[in-house]
Formats: structure tokens, sequence, C-alpha cells
């Protein structure tokens, strides 16, 4: 049994993903993931989280509005991307964004957030530590 052809959905579709600027926004957005993160705990203050976060919430919408049309056109696709390598590390990527979301919602740092307190006891033992070295 042989495929059958795409249909014009998926075809556009597909053309629309193959597009330059998607693909160059796409790319600028992963980027901006594997390397904001720490950017921003390098960089910035513990009040940048909640600006991290609202960037995570649109990198995820992005991903999954990218997921979801690859899915769409995976009939016009060589090879398919459904249940594909791809199909199944775009999803990971965008449920880790999701858990990375969710953790910097649950641990607000300026409302004294359960990372907050744990944070303030690491640096009470190193203090501890350094005190005893001298």
């Amino acid at each position: 049994a042989e495929p059958s052809a795409p249909g014009p959905n998926a075809t556009k579709m597909n053309n629309i993903l193959e597009n330059g600027v998607v693909q160059v926004v796409t790319l600028g957005l992963t980027v901006v993931l594997l390397f904001g993160g720490d950017l921003v705990v390098a960089v910035c203050n513990v009040g940048a989280d909640q600006d991290w976060a609202v960037l995570l919430c649109i990198c995820c919408v992005v991903f999954s509005v990218e997921w979801f049309c690859n899915i769409a056109a995976s009939a016009a696709q060589t090879p398919r991307y459904c249940f594909s390598l791809f199909f199944f590390l775009d999803f990971i990527a965008v449920v880790s964004v999701l858990i990375d979301i969710v953790v910097l919602s649950a641990n607000n740092l300026n409302n004294s957030g359960p990372l907050a307190r744990a944070a303030r006891a690491a640096r009470i033992g190193t203090r501890a530590g350094r005190s005893i070295r001298l």
C-alpha cells in the first residue's frame, strides 16, 4: 500500500514551516532557551525570574504551535514527522519548558518561596563553613 498524496492543507502547512522567517524565529527562540536561563541567573537579580517565566511561556506557545503544525504537515514531509525521532524530541522539549515554568511559578523568590528558604540556608551553611576554616 503506497502512502496517499498529501492534501493541499498539509502542503501549505509544510511550506509555512519551511519559510525562512519561521525557521529563524524558532532558531532564535531555541538559542534563547538554551542560554537565556544561565544568563538570567548570572547577570540579573531574583526579580527577573518572573520576566524569564513570561518569556518561557511565549517560547512554550510557539514551540507547541510548531509541534502541532508539524503533525498537520506530516503527510507532506519526507520522512514523515509523526512518531519520528524529532516528534518525540520536540515533545520532550515542550514538556521540559512547561516544567521550568511550573518550577519558576511555584518558587517565587520574591515571596519567600521554598527555593528562597533553601538558598538562605545554603548561604548560612557556606558562611559557617568559612568561619570554621578560618
